[in-house]
């Protein structure tokens, strides 16, 4: 997910921060064979959260007309 503001300081000149927030999860299952026998069988569930505040901040030019008032 995306998420940012837009300041504009000029009739078409803005600044702007982005910020990048992402989830994953993650399924295992393993099994480990000595001798055609299982010695070691495991299973897991991971779920990771990341985040970037400021993933992105710079200038914008806007074209076209100005927006009416």
């Amino acid at each position: 997910m995306l998420a940012g503001i837009n300041y504009f300081f000029l009739p078409r000149f803005s600044i702007v921060m982005e910020a990048n927030v992402s989830a994953a999860v993650e399924f295992s299952n393993s099994k480990v064979f000595q001798n055609g026998a299982v010695v070691l069988k495991d299973s897991g569930t991971v779920f990771e959260i990341d985040y970037r505040l400021f993933r992105l901040l710079y200038l914008s030019y806007h074209f076209g007309r100005p927006a009416q008032k």
